[in-house]
């Protein structure tokens, strides 16, 4: 999870920034976190091999081959570089992951191409709002309201058909975990409200 963490940690760190303005304090020292940690994660996160943000093994510090939705979450970054959004796109609109103005399928948590792809196994697959609606945010963020767009009536369409549930197959939509989601319920909230 260290790409949507990281990734939040840095748009809430501008999210403190704006709020410190309001309220007449420095805005300052959160704006220059949040640059930090963007190139941190550039740094430590993106593979220039495979043109992805991947997990890092501390341990063995090299970076794990695994290619998740995770590695999408920095493109919520805003100051993410051209070059990196990129990179983030290319990987989104692959066969891997399925991004398009006009999705036929929910966006997985796992690379739907990878021999180690479970449609039914948590985080080796499954379609989960709230990864959707970080990349959602991102789209938006760097410009492409028509990925935006496509990306956005996919978490919709979910919903509509199977409910407010933790997590969804990601080749049939169906509703998977809990039936009565509250994260899922507010994200699709959000969407209808920003749509």
């Amino acid at each position: 999870m260290i790409f949507r963490s990281t990734a939040a940690l840095g748009v809430s760190e501008r999210a403190l920034a704006r709020i410190a303005a309001v309220v007449g304090a420095d805005p300052g020292p959160h704006r220059d976190r949040a640059v930090r940690i963007t190139e941190t994660l550039v740094d430590r996160l993106f593979d220039p091999v495979t043109g992805t943000f991947r997990p890092r093994d501390v341990r063995a510090d090299r970076l794990v081959p695994a290619r998740t939705v995770l590695g999408l979450m920095p493109l919520v970054l805003p100051d993410l570089s051209a070059h990196h959004v990129r990179a983030v796109l290319a990987e989104a609109c692959s066969p891997r992951f399925g991004l398009a103005a006009r999705m036929d399928r929910p966006l997985p948590t796992h690379d739907r191409t990878a021999p180690d792809f479970e449609p039914l196994r948590y985080w080796r697959g499954p379609s989960w709002l709230n990864t959707s609606w970080i990349l959602w945010q991102g789209l938006r963020t760097h410009g492409r309201a028509d990925l935006a767009a496509g990306l956005r009536e996919s978490m919709l369409d979910l919903v509509d058909a199977a409910g407010c549930h933790e997590y969804f197959h990601p080749d049939t939509g169906t509703g998977l975990g809990s039936p009565a989601f509250s994260w899922t319920a507010a994200l699709v909230l959000d969407a209808l409200a920003e749509g």
